[in-house]
């Protein structure tokens, strides 16, 4: 007698760990964890590798909790029967949930709440040997219940994937309340969203964009040229679809305080082609171009390389910080002129 409820109390002890580590594992960060194992924590490294199995952990730790409850449920039943006869089923069925609930599922899931990253880091080496050993078990299980769904006509749930955590981490920043916050918080969207962007959700279109006749000397735009606030003008021959390079207002002003003959033709002083890129790259894709080329803009064109626009390093700046005024800006905020 004494020795069955030694094993209903430790099966008790074991439906509780499972219990906790449940709502552990689900609640703590992985950022955090993360975190942890780079400073060498101890079982910090081993919950992160059973985290980047949560499905099957999960499995594992549900498994295994069933197994102790109805197991300990059972002990505790044949107990009551010699005493109570039948009538002990029923008593033993109304003591087990009551324990169970309060003990094992209550009390440790509400510890695991305000301790989570402690509790994952001592459960992680019992979760292991489970997981190891269960492993198998649930997976065989976890096929059945895929195949059991797909007769059904669902579609078995995927593994998080970036775009969910990336709305996770968006709806978590929602929920900071004061100014600081509501300003990082915009700053952490905008990079969030980058990679899900393209370019026409910021770039300037054609209409919007002086371009510069490249027949045209440069002792005849100069003037034009320096009452503009702007410094980087796209260049076009024979026709304003064929944007055939960018020009810089310093490297211009250069050559005039020169002296040198300024009758040369603009197109004639582009030291490099066009960059052009298609509308369809990503905002973040777009970002690495800037930093790998060390360029401050590029020509957007469509699929069929039409010119449609003008993409600025600024532009895309402006999609993390919010606006960004300039001298330029405030010197003419009309204007149509592309910004350095």
């Amino acid at each position: 007698m004494i020795l069955l409820l030694l094993i209903i109390l430790l099966l008790i002890l074991l439906s509780a760990l499972f219990s906790g580590a449940e709502t552990a594992f689900t609640t703590v960060s992985r950022a955090r964890i993360h975190q942890l194992s780079k400073q060498n924590i101890y079982n910090a490294k081993l919950a992160g590798q059973l985290q980047k199995q949560m499905e099957r952990l999960l499995g594992t730790v549900l498994l295994a909790n069933n197994f102790v409850n109805i197991l300990a449920t059972s002990i505790a039943t044949s107990i009551f029967i010699g005493f109570f006869s039948e009538g002990g089923i029923g008593i033993a069925t109304f003591c087990m949930t009551v324990i169970l609930i309060v003990f094992a599922e209550f009390m440790p899931k509400v510890y695991a709440l305000q301790h989570a990253e402690k509790y994952v880091l001592f459960t992680a080496p019992v979760l292991k040997v489970i997981f190891q050993v269960l492993g198998p078990v649930v997976s065989t299980i976890q096929r059945f219940v895929y195949w059991l769904w797909h007769l059904m006509g669902m579609t078995p749930p995927r593994a998080m994937d970036t775009l969910s955590t990336r709305k996770e981490i968006t709806a978590l920043l929602e929920m900071l309340q004061d100014a600081q916050a509501r300003n990082d918080l915009g700053m952490i969207r905008g990079i969030l969203e980058l990679s899900q962007s393209s370019l026409l959700s910021c770039y300037r279109p054609r209409n919007q964009v002086m371009t510069i006749d490249g027949n045209r000397t440069l002792e005849e735009l100069m003037p034009e040229l320096l009452n503009s606030p702007y410094s980087r003008f796209p260049v076009w021959d024979a026709s304003p679809d064929n944007i055939i390079g960018v020009v810089h207002l310093r490297f211009l002003t250069q050559l005039l305080l020169s002296k040198q003959e300024n009758t040369q033709k603009i197109k004639d002083l582009i030291s490099a082609p066009a960059w052009l890129v298609a509308d369809s790259n990503t905002l973040f894709h777009q970002l690495q171009l800037f930093k790998a080329r060390h360029h401050h803009m590029a020509i957007v064109v469509d699929k069929n390389k039409h010119f449609i626009g003008i993409i600025t390093l600024e532009d895309i700046l402006e999609e993390i910080v919010g606006d960004i005024t300039d001298e330029s800006d405030r010197y003419s905020e009309s204007s149509e002129l592309t910004r350095s």
